[in-house]
Protein backbone atom coordinates (compact mmCIF):
# COMPACT_ATOMS: atom_id res chain seq x y z
CA UNK A 1 0.00 0.00 0.00
CA UNK A 2 1.40 3.38 -0.96
CA UNK A 3 0.67 6.87 0.19
CA UNK A 4 0.22 9.95 -1.99
CA UNK A 5 2.67 10.17 -4.90
CA UNK A 6 3.80 12.99 -7.15
CA UNK A 7 1.65 13.54 -10.21
CA UNK A 8 2.97 12.36 -13.57
CA UNK A 9 1.65 14.17 -16.64
CA UNK A 10 2.38 12.14 -19.81
CA UNK A 11 3.21 14.31 -22.81
CA UNK A 12 0.23 13.09 -24.84
CA UNK A 13 -2.10 14.37 -22.10
CA UNK A 14 -1.06 17.90 -23.06
CA UNK A 15 -2.80 17.76 -26.46
CA UNK A 16 -6.16 19.34 -27.26
CA UNK A 17 -7.98 15.99 -27.29
CA UNK A 18 -6.81 15.15 -23.79
CA UNK A 19 -7.59 18.69 -22.63
CA UNK A 20 -11.22 18.20 -23.62
CA UNK A 21 -11.25 14.92 -21.72
CA UNK A 22 -9.72 16.45 -18.59
CA UNK A 23 -12.18 19.36 -18.64
CA UNK A 24 -15.10 16.96 -19.02
CA UNK A 25 -13.90 15.04 -15.97
CA UNK A 26 -13.14 18.03 -13.74
CA UNK A 27 -14.53 17.43 -10.24
CA UNK A 28 -17.59 19.34 -9.13
CA UNK A 29 -18.55 20.43 -5.63
CA UNK A 30 -21.88 18.58 -5.61
CA UNK A 31 -22.76 16.75 -2.40
CA UNK A 32 -24.99 14.21 -4.16
CA UNK A 33 -23.78 11.19 -6.09
CA UNK A 34 -22.56 12.06 -9.56
CA UNK A 35 -20.94 9.78 -12.15
CA UNK A 36 -19.16 11.13 -15.24
CA UNK A 37 -17.75 9.21 -18.19
CA UNK A 38 -16.02 10.51 -21.31
CA UNK A 39 -14.51 9.03 -24.48
CA UNK A 40 -12.53 11.05 -27.05
CA UNK A 41 -11.33 9.45 -30.31
CA UNK A 42 -9.46 10.99 -33.22
CA UNK A 43 -8.99 8.98 -36.43
CA UNK A 44 -8.72 11.66 -39.10
CA UNK A 45 -11.21 12.46 -40.50
CA UNK A 46 -13.31 10.36 -38.13
CA UNK A 47 -13.79 11.71 -34.60
CA UNK A 48 -15.87 10.77 -31.55
CA UNK A 49 -16.48 12.82 -28.41
CA UNK A 50 -19.07 11.96 -25.79
CA UNK A 51 -19.53 12.81 -22.12
CA UNK A 52 -22.33 11.39 -19.96
CA UNK A 53 -23.38 12.37 -16.43
CA UNK A 54 -25.70 10.27 -14.27
CA UNK A 55 -26.32 9.87 -10.52
CA UNK A 56 -25.77 6.10 -10.52
CA UNK A 57 -24.24 4.54 -13.67
CA UNK A 58 -22.44 5.52 -16.88
CA UNK A 59 -21.71 2.88 -19.52
CA UNK A 60 -20.97 3.44 -23.20
CA UNK A 61 -18.37 2.92 -25.93
CA UNK A 62 -17.35 4.64 -29.15
CA UNK A 63 -15.43 4.07 -32.37
CA UNK A 64 -13.95 6.16 -35.18
CA UNK A 65 -12.04 5.44 -38.36
CA UNK A 66 -10.20 7.23 -41.13
CA UNK A 67 -7.04 7.12 -43.23
CA UNK A 68 -3.49 8.40 -42.98
CA UNK A 69 -1.49 8.60 -46.20
CA UNK A 70 -3.53 5.70 -47.55
CA UNK A 71 -3.34 3.57 -44.40
CA UNK A 72 -6.56 2.60 -42.63
CA UNK A 73 -6.60 3.93 -39.07
CA UNK A 74 -9.17 3.49 -36.28
CA UNK A 75 -9.81 4.00 -32.58
CA UNK A 76 -12.10 2.52 -29.92
CA UNK A 77 -12.85 3.46 -26.32
CA UNK A 78 -15.22 2.47 -23.53
CA UNK A 79 -16.12 3.50 -19.99
CA UNK A 80 -18.13 1.87 -17.19
CA UNK A 81 -18.44 3.81 -13.94
CA UNK A 82 -20.63 3.76 -10.82
CA UNK A 83 -20.20 4.66 -7.14
CA UNK A 84 -17.10 2.76 -6.02
CA UNK A 85 -15.51 1.73 -9.33
CA UNK A 86 -14.34 2.92 -12.76
CA UNK A 87 -13.44 0.69 -15.73
CA UNK A 88 -11.98 2.10 -18.97
CA UNK A 89 -10.29 0.66 -22.05
CA UNK A 90 -9.20 1.83 -25.48
CA UNK A 91 -7.16 0.86 -28.51
CA UNK A 92 -6.01 2.56 -31.67
CA UNK A 93 -4.23 1.85 -34.93
CA UNK A 94 -2.25 4.86 -36.14
CA UNK A 95 -4.51 7.36 -34.34
CA UNK A 96 -5.45 8.31 -30.75
CA UNK A 97 -7.94 7.28 -28.07
CA UNK A 98 -8.74 8.63 -24.60
CA UNK A 99 -11.27 7.56 -21.98
CA UNK A 100 -12.00 8.46 -18.39
CA UNK A 101 -14.47 8.31 -15.56
CA UNK A 102 -15.16 9.96 -12.23
CA UNK A 103 -17.41 9.15 -9.29
CA UNK A 104 -18.31 11.69 -6.65
CA UNK A 105 -20.37 11.06 -3.55
CA UNK A 106 -20.81 12.12 0.05
CA UNK A 107 -21.10 10.00 3.19
CA UNK A 108 -21.58 10.45 6.93
CA UNK A 109 -19.47 8.55 9.45
CA UNK A 110 -21.30 7.27 12.51
CA UNK A 111 -20.33 4.90 15.30
CA UNK A 112 -22.17 3.58 18.37
CA UNK A 113 -21.54 5.71 21.47
CA UNK A 114 -19.80 8.55 19.62
CA UNK A 115 -21.62 11.90 19.71
CA UNK A 116 -22.28 13.92 16.55
CA UNK A 117 -19.62 16.55 16.00
CA UNK A 118 -16.83 14.50 17.57
CA UNK A 119 -13.58 15.01 15.59
CA UNK A 120 -11.99 11.99 14.01
CA UNK A 121 -9.75 10.80 11.21
CA UNK A 122 -9.78 7.96 8.71
CA UNK A 123 -7.65 6.47 5.96
CA UNK A 124 -9.28 5.68 2.62
CA UNK A 125 -7.71 3.54 -0.09
CA UNK A 126 -8.01 3.35 -3.87
CA UNK A 127 -7.00 0.21 -5.79
CA UNK A 128 -5.89 0.85 -9.38
CA UNK A 129 -4.42 -1.79 -11.70
CA UNK A 130 -4.22 -2.13 -15.46
CA UNK A 131 -2.12 -2.54 -18.58
CA UNK A 132 -0.48 -0.13 -21.03
CA UNK A 133 0.57 -1.36 -24.48
CA UNK A 134 2.51 1.14 -26.63
CA UNK A 135 2.64 -1.31 -29.51
CA UNK A 136 5.67 -2.66 -31.38
CA UNK A 137 8.89 -0.93 -32.36
CA UNK A 138 11.56 1.36 -30.95
CA UNK A 139 12.35 4.96 -31.79
CA UNK A 140 14.55 5.50 -34.85
CA UNK A 141 15.03 7.99 -37.66
CA UNK A 142 12.31 6.12 -39.56
CA UNK A 143 9.88 5.24 -36.76
CA UNK A 144 7.97 7.06 -34.03
CA UNK A 145 6.73 4.46 -31.51
CA UNK A 146 3.31 4.55 -29.93
CA UNK A 147 2.60 5.28 -26.31
CA UNK A 148 -0.05 4.72 -23.66
CA UNK A 149 -0.62 6.56 -20.39
CA UNK A 150 -2.87 6.74 -17.34
CA UNK A 151 -3.66 9.05 -14.45
CA UNK A 152 -5.71 8.91 -11.24
CA UNK A 153 -6.68 11.55 -8.68
CA UNK A 154 -8.61 11.34 -5.42
CA UNK A 155 -9.91 14.05 -3.09
CA UNK A 156 -11.92 13.96 0.14
CA UNK A 157 -13.07 16.92 2.20
CA UNK A 158 -16.11 18.10 4.20
CA UNK A 159 -17.10 20.63 1.52
CA UNK A 160 -16.24 18.71 -1.66
CA UNK A 161 -13.77 21.26 -3.02
CA UNK A 162 -10.61 20.07 -1.30
CA UNK A 163 -7.25 19.47 -3.00
CA UNK A 164 -6.18 16.16 -4.49
CA UNK A 165 -4.85 13.92 -1.73
CA UNK A 166 -3.71 11.30 -4.24
CA UNK A 167 -2.44 12.16 -7.72
CA UNK A 168 -0.59 9.46 -9.66
CA UNK A 169 0.00 8.30 -13.23
CA UNK A 170 2.52 7.16 -15.78
CA UNK A 171 3.34 6.66 -19.45
CA UNK A 172 4.72 3.76 -21.47
CA UNK A 173 6.45 5.11 -24.57
CA UNK A 174 8.08 2.65 -26.93
CA UNK A 175 8.22 0.00 -24.20
CA UNK A 176 9.82 2.24 -21.54
CA UNK A 177 7.63 3.06 -18.55
CA UNK A 178 8.00 6.14 -16.37
CA UNK A 179 5.81 7.31 -13.52
CA UNK A 180 3.96 5.67 -10.66
CA UNK A 181 3.20 1.94 -10.46
CA UNK A 182 -0.28 0.49 -10.49
CA UNK A 183 -0.97 -0.18 -6.83
CA UNK A 184 -3.21 0.53 -3.84
CA UNK A 185 -2.93 4.18 -2.77
CA UNK A 186 -4.10 5.67 0.52
CA UNK A 187 -4.62 9.03 2.19
CA UNK A 188 -5.68 10.11 5.68
CA UNK A 189 -8.26 12.87 6.26
CA UNK A 190 -9.95 14.49 9.29
CA UNK A 191 -13.74 14.58 9.69
CA UNK A 192 -16.52 14.99 12.25
CA UNK A 193 -18.98 12.27 13.21
CA UNK A 194 -22.70 12.56 12.60
CA UNK A 195 -25.34 12.74 9.88
CA UNK A 196 -24.89 16.50 9.46
CA UNK A 197 -21.13 16.17 8.87
CA UNK A 198 -19.03 13.70 6.89
CA UNK A 199 -16.92 13.78 3.74
CA UNK A 200 -17.37 14.35 0.02
CA UNK A 201 -15.13 12.26 -2.24
CA UNK A 202 -14.12 12.76 -5.88
CA UNK A 203 -12.21 9.97 -7.62
CA UNK A 204 -11.11 10.22 -11.26
CA UNK A 205 -9.36 7.85 -13.68
CA UNK A 206 -8.22 8.58 -17.24
CA UNK A 207 -6.02 6.94 -19.87
CA UNK A 208 -4.99 7.52 -23.45
CA UNK A 209 -3.09 5.81 -26.26
CA UNK A 210 -1.38 7.14 -29.37
CA UNK A 211 -0.44 4.81 -32.23
CA UNK A 212 3.02 4.78 -33.76
CA UNK A 213 4.04 5.38 -37.36
CA UNK A 214 6.91 4.81 -39.73
CA UNK A 215 8.09 7.57 -42.04
CA UNK A 216 10.56 8.39 -44.77
CA UNK A 217 13.80 9.67 -43.12
CA UNK A 218 14.11 12.35 -45.78
CA UNK A 219 10.45 13.32 -45.57
CA UNK A 220 8.98 12.81 -42.07
CA UNK A 221 5.48 13.73 -43.30
CA UNK A 222 5.50 10.74 -45.65
CA UNK A 223 3.98 7.94 -43.54
CA UNK A 224 5.15 4.46 -44.50
CA UNK A 225 3.41 2.38 -41.79
CA UNK A 226 1.12 2.65 -38.76
CA UNK A 227 1.13 0.64 -35.52
CA UNK A 228 -1.27 0.02 -32.66
CA UNK A 229 -1.38 1.12 -29.01
CA UNK A 230 -3.83 0.36 -26.21
CA UNK A 231 -4.72 0.73 -22.56
CA UNK A 232 -6.75 -1.75 -20.52
CA UNK A 233 -7.94 -0.51 -17.16
CA UNK A 234 -11.26 -2.34 -17.44
CA UNK A 235 -10.58 -4.30 -14.22
CA UNK A 236 -8.96 -1.34 -12.55
CA UNK A 237 -10.07 1.35 -10.18
CA UNK A 238 -11.99 0.38 -7.03
CA UNK A 239 -12.76 2.14 -3.79
CA UNK A 240 -10.79 -0.11 -1.42
CA UNK A 241 -12.47 0.81 1.85
CA UNK A 242 -11.70 2.74 5.03
CA UNK A 243 -9.27 1.90 7.83
CA UNK A 244 -7.49 3.46 10.83
CA UNK A 245 -10.63 5.25 12.03
CA UNK A 246 -10.28 7.33 15.18
CA UNK A 247 -12.43 9.52 17.45
CA UNK A 248 -10.60 12.12 19.53
CA UNK A 249 -7.43 10.17 18.72
CA UNK A 250 -8.80 6.83 19.95
CA UNK A 251 -9.26 3.82 17.60
CA UNK A 252 -12.78 3.02 16.39
CA UNK A 253 -13.56 -0.38 14.89
CA UNK A 254 -17.38 -0.38 14.63
CA UNK A 255 -18.54 2.35 12.26
CA UNK A 256 -20.44 3.05 9.04
CA UNK A 257 -19.74 5.53 6.24
CA UNK A 258 -23.16 5.73 4.59
CA UNK A 259 -24.11 7.82 1.56
CA UNK A 260 -27.64 9.23 1.06
CA UNK A 261 -28.21 6.46 -1.51
CA UNK A 262 -27.31 3.72 0.94
CA UNK A 263 -23.74 2.99 -0.20
CA UNK A 264 -21.52 2.06 2.75
CA UNK A 265 -18.05 3.35 1.87
CA UNK A 266 -16.63 1.62 4.94
CA UNK A 267 -16.51 -1.45 2.68
CA UNK A 268 -14.10 -2.24 -0.14
CA UNK A 269 -15.44 -2.58 -3.69
CA UNK A 270 -12.31 -4.37 -4.91
CA UNK A 271 -12.86 -7.95 -6.16
CA UNK A 272 -11.69 -10.89 -4.12
CA UNK A 273 -8.46 -12.69 -5.19
CA UNK A 274 -10.37 -15.38 -7.11
CA UNK A 275 -12.21 -12.68 -9.08
CA UNK A 276 -8.94 -10.90 -9.84
CA UNK A 277 -7.44 -14.12 -11.25
CA UNK A 278 -10.44 -14.59 -13.53
CA UNK A 279 -10.16 -11.01 -14.81
CA UNK A 280 -6.41 -11.35 -15.34
CA UNK A 281 -7.00 -14.27 -17.70
CA UNK A 282 -9.28 -12.05 -19.79
CA UNK A 283 -6.49 -9.57 -20.53
CA UNK A 284 -3.49 -11.76 -21.27
CA UNK A 285 -2.78 -9.86 -24.47
CA UNK A 286 -1.36 -7.08 -22.29
CA UNK A 287 1.60 -9.02 -20.96
CA UNK A 288 3.73 -8.13 -17.97
CA UNK A 289 6.15 -6.01 -20.01
CA UNK A 290 3.33 -3.52 -20.61
CA UNK A 291 1.93 -3.30 -17.08
CA UNK A 292 4.04 -0.36 -15.97
CA UNK A 293 5.18 -2.05 -12.77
Amino acid sequence: MQQQSSKCLPRDLCGPVALLLMLALSPSTALASQITGSVVLNSNPGTFFKTVNDPFLVAFSGASSGSLNGFQIDSHGSVLAAPGFIKISGDTLGASTSAGGRFEDGFSITAPGIAPGTPGSLTFSISVFGGLDPGPGLFSNTFQPGQASWGMDAAASPTGNGPDLISVGGVNSGGTYSGDPFNIYSATVPFHYGDNFGLVISIGLSASALGGDGHDPNNPSLITSVTSAAFDLSHSLYWAGISNVTANGNPVTNFTAMSPNGVNYANSFAPQPCDVNQEDRKSTRLNSSHLGI
